[in-house]
């Protein structure tokens, strides 16, 4: 048995008589997982054979495993629903107090004995620190030599207690009661601790809670080795700049660039090639941040290995401008900042036209079976079952075929078994219509209004090629006389005069969103501008960019020394003449705020999907 946990039995006095094994099994764990301690504590209050004072002394341990998981709420529920019993009173109590702003009296009116070990440690902790501050140092002596006694029953309380001893007797007396020993690292990193940041970092790494900590405790520990130095001049870029995505990830370097401008001459821009893979992504994220010491970061730019990339800028808690529709904020992270227009804005947007203006109710979904077609045909299905409608449909095909007619056929449900008088019917038809019965083939399933296709303008004429050879009428293709057309669907991808040229009649009548065409005389400006920079017309992709690096402009234009008060700088950074609408970052989500425009194909080109027709 480890020598903490003989320390939890020695040391609690509140253990006293016998106690529900529970008890013992969930300290077990709780050096290593202290919320798994709490919830297997949880778990058995749901026994409503429990006798009264054992449901108290649960609700008591459970109550203190949340208090030193930091969970207030949840401590002070288990505690109050135990203060009224007669052997777990006083723990209980004692509880309460230190979640709260208890007084010195308060504290020591409570009894040792009946209360748990670790509330003692924290009970004496805070009489220490106010010993400190009326300068009793005897008191001091005192209380810190028993904080320290109690605090070995728990080996993350000991490091705790340890470490905010060290503080007091250097005058720090205000900091919180409970840390995270991840923040306890981070923390002692930034005042310079690195010995005492590496333990705690360690402690977090040997006794992992949660994935995202040990990365970032990992990480710590490499910053500390490799003497890391912040350089506020510098700002990381990460894109491809060889491979396949070369010509790409050099164009953004341009609207990039561009964007940015010489306003900001105290921090320049670092550019790094991720090139094609997640693990170079990540190496080269590690680069810029450990080595070169850049404040924050633009990228990446390919959506595979995208949220990889984020997560790993989360836990080197540098902030990241992702470059990717597929970089998403996601609850926890802190640092990532979502700089594309996101699936679910376009999506909101397509479905104010498609079911509140054009009162379309059912949708069927054709999407490439990566990371980026699961996402948006789940934010897609969600959102339209949201607001009232339905997804009858939904079929996921190869995003590297080059023959998609084998997905567009189960997306049709062609069931011969089942639709056998149909397909008779259509042949006697045939038949007497003069036609050739054994040539007849059932036509697809069409129950809905239109069909979301979330994929690029390079695919999406694939997708449409096998949806015509099943005799879907997407359009103005009419596979039949008979046939109503119904129109495709999609996102920012779509925005090329490669969908027009390619796509043909399969796609006119369709709706997608995106932030940027050309429309307006600010907009034929912003052209005339990128076409003498770079020597080619914009691309809405580049154009969104070009705001980006605007709003990267306004903040490096502030007095930002750290990563940390970069990210405050990026979300009050505004983009005056912004060409896409982008004005900034949300406070809340980290995400940039777009204006989102509708958008249809015609025959002679995009235009709004409401625009109206010229009179011939």
């Amino acid at each position: 048995m480890k020598w903490w946990i003989l320390g939890l039995f020695v040391a609690n006095t509140a253990w006293a008589g016998k106690r529900p094994q529970v008890i013992d099994d969930a300290l077990a764990f709780a050096a290593s997982d202290r919320d798994k301690a709490a919830q297997m504590l949880e778990a058995a209050l749901s026994d409503e054979t429990l006798e009264d004072e054992a449901r108290a002394q649960i609700e008591v341990y459970a109550g203190e495993q949340r208090r030193l998981a930091g969970d207030k709420s949840s401590a002070k529920a288990h505690f109050d629903r135990a203060v009224s019993s007669k052997s777990q009173g006083d723990a209980a109590q004692l509880g309460l107090l230190l979640i709260g702003t208890p007084t010195n009296e308060q504290l020591t009116e409570i009894p040792e004995k009946p209360v748990l070990a670790t509330q003692n440690a924290d009970r004496y902790l805070l009489l220490a620190i106010e010993a400190t501050k009326a300068g009793d140092v005897a008191g001091v002596r005192e209380h810190s030599k028993k904080a320290l006694s109690y605090a070995k029953a728990d080996e993350q309380v000991l490091l705790r207690v340890r470490e905010r001893l060290e503080s007091v007797a250097q005058g720090d007396v205000e900091p919180p009661l409970t840390k995270r020993p991840l923040e306890q690292a981070e923390e002692a990193y930034a005042a310079g601790k690195t010995d005492r940041a590496r333990e705690f970092a360690q402690q977090v790494i040997d006794h992992p809670e949660n994935p995202a900590f040990t990365a970032a405790a990992k990480y710590l520990i490499q910053k500390i080795d490799k003497n890391t130095v912040v350089r506020p001049d510098k700002i990381g870029v990460l894109l491809p700049l060889t491979g396949k995505y070369g010509a790409v990830g050099a164009q953004i370097r341009e609207a990039l660039e561009l964007g940015y401008g010489s306003a900001s001459t105290q921090r320049k821009l670092v550019v790094v090639d991720a090139g094609d893979t997640t693990e170079s992504s990540i190496a080269a994220l590690e680069k810029l941040v450990l080595v070169e010491g850049v404040i924050a970061v633009l990228g990446p730019v390919r959506s595979e290995g995208a949220d990889e990339v984020a997560a790993a800028a989360d836990a080197l808690r540098v902030p990241l401008i992702g470059l990717s529709q597929a970089v998403g904020t996601q609850k926890g992270r802190t640092w990532v900042f979502e700089g594309m227009v996101n699936p679910q804005t376009q999506i909101e947007a397509l479905l104010d036209v498609a079911m509140g203006q054009r009162q379309m109710k059912a949708f069927g979904t054709f999407a490439p079976d990566n990371t980026y077609g699961h996402t948006a045909a789940q934010v897609f299905r969600e959102t339209v079952e949201a607001r009232g409608g339905s997804i009858t449909v939904e079929q996921f095909y190869d995003p590297e075929a080059t023959d998609l007619i084998p997905f567009a056929k189960k997306l049709g449900r062609k069931d011969y078994t089942a639709r056998q008088s149909e397909l008779y019917k259509l042949r006697s038809e045939a038949k007497a219509n003069g036609g050739d019965p054994s040539k007849v083939v059932l036509p697809p399933t069409i129950d809905f209004d239109a069909l979301f296709i979330p994929d690029n303008a390079q695919r999406v004429p694939i997708a449409c090629a096998g949806l015509a050879y099943e005799e879907f009428p997407i359009g103005q293709f009419k596979p039949r006389k008979s046939s109503t057309t119904f129109p495709l669907m999609g996102l920012s991808g779509w925005n090329s005069d490669t969908l027009m040229t390619r796509g043909g009649q399969y796609v006119l009548d369709s709706l997608f969103a995106d932030a940027w065409y050309r429309s307006t005389p600010e907009d034929t400006a912003f052209d005339a501008k990128y076409r003498a920079s770079t020597g080619r017309a914009p691309t809405p992709l580049e154009a969104v960019v070009h705001d980006l690096g605007a709003l990267l402009a306004s903040a490096a234009r502030s007095s930002a020394k750290d990563p940390a008060a970069f990210r405050d700088a990026l979300i009050a950074a505004t983009a005056p003449g912004s060409v896409t609408g982008t004005t900034g970052f949300s406070a809340d989500k980290q995400t940039a705020k777009h204006s989102v425009r509708v958008l249809t194909i015609r025959p002679d080109g995009i235009f709004p999907w409401d625009a109206q027709l010229p009179v011939p």
